[in-house]
């Protein structure tokens, strides 16, 4: 299924793979701090960015951002209403919600 993702599709995907898999145990602290950061900054928007009628890579790019910061902010509350808290399970969400738009763009 990856071969019929754009080149795009499957940064987001394998991004989203890296920070499931760096949030397992045992993983060196600063590698964590970094992928998931730069995931949860910049994936789930990313993987949404390119079903939108945008011409440049600046307006993708910036829109890429707000976008996921907004869907970081929307998933955490959420978890918090649902009582569920950490890492884990936000990533696990961010990471559903951003392949789900990659496959959406392919």
């Amino acid at each position: 299924m990856i071969e019929r993702l754009t080149p795009t599709g499957r940064v987001v995907v394998l991004g989203a793979a890296a920070a499931l898999l760096v949030l397992l145990p045992g993983v060196p602290a600063a590698l964590r701090t970094a992928v998931t950061v730069a995931f949860f900054v910049l994936g789930p928007g990313l993987g949404w960015t390119f079903t939108l009628p945008l011409t440049g890579p600046i307006e993708r790019g910036a829109l890429a951002v707000a976008l996921s910061l907004t869907l970081d902010v929307l998933v955490a509350e959420a978890l918090l209403f649902v009582g569920l808290t950490g890492a884990l399970p936000a990533a696990a969400v961010l990471a559903a919600i951003a392949v789900t738009g990659a496959l959406v763009e392919a």
